[in-house]
């Protein structure tokens, strides 16, 4: 079952997760209504990688252009992280916040904001 929700999360096509919280004007209440300036490729870098839920589902991060995407099993197309802070990212399809999270100055986990929060760890 973590794995279909997960898959949710990253596949726009997919839009079977549970709505999020809507204000007044049908934007969702959680999420921040503006997005931060476009990270410039390299400071973009620290967060590619691959990041693992469980032993059976992992999630790839890559960097193309100026642009930060991730791909999860199953999903036919790359979905965009848009950036809101220095760290934080939206993604598309029902509305998800993203976030990364360092220890000791490195980045560890990805923080999905989706049926109770996910936590996928950084394994390379």
């Amino acid at each position: 079952m973590k794995n279909l929700i997960v898959m949710l999360v990253l596949s726009p096509t997919l839009l079977l997760a549970a709505p999020t919280p809507q204000d007044a004007r049908g934007v969702n209440s959680h999420l921040p209504l503006t997005t931060a300036s476009t990270p410039t490729n390299g400071a973009l870098q620290q967060f590619a990688g691959i990041y693992k839920l469980d032993e059976q589902f992992a999630i790839t991060v890559s960097v193309e252009g100026e642009k930060l995407y991730g791909l999860a099993p199953g999903d036919a197309e790359k979905t965009e992280f848009t950036p809101v802070s220095e760290n934080k990212f939206i993604i598309k399809g029902p509305e998800t916040e993203v976030e990364f999270v360092k220890e000791d100055g490195k980045v560890k986990y990805m923080l999905v904001q989706m049926q109770g929060g996910l936590k996928l760890t950084k394994v390379e």
